[in-house]
């Protein structure tokens, strides 16, 4: 179905289904769909990506948060700044460390341009000296 009609019609066939459980199933498909995408080597999808990091809960899914934000990194990041400062937050929120540790280093091997407090909740995060 998701296939078929897209992912975003998936979605709301799932919230009319079944109310209770519908954010964990709506993540756990975001989730396979990133990693399927990140196997083939496709971009994946930004309302994927938003998904997985709205939906994330603390205890299990940095990991995921890190490579959606990894992905907005590489392929969104020219309209996707305000997800990519949600993002960061939520894995400050989840304190990554070694997730926050790894933005950094990819922010600046890269020169990429973020904003002041997503590169300072990062670092801060990470317990790395923050730069003025």
């Amino acid at each position: 179905l998701k296939r078929r009609l897209g992912f975003h019609y998936a979605r709301l066939l799932m919230w009319w289904k079944e109310n209770r459980e519908t954010g964990s199933e709506e993540f756990r498909l975001a989730a396979g769909h990133l990693k399927g995408r990140k196997r083939q080597g496709v971009r994946t999808d930004a309302d994927v990506l938003r998904c997985i990091i709205s939906l994330a809960d603390q205890d299990k899914s940095a990991t995921l948060v890190y490579d959606a934000l990894v992905e907005i990194c590489g392929n969104h990041a020219e309209d996707q700044f305000h997800l990519l400062r949600v993002g960061v937050i939520q894995l400050s929120k989840m304190n990554a460390k070694l997730e926050c540790a790894e933005l950094v280093k990819l922010f600046e091997s890269t020169n990429m341009q973020v904003d002041d407090e997503v590169l300072f909740i990062a670092r801060t995060t990470a317990e790395l000296e923050p730069i003025f």
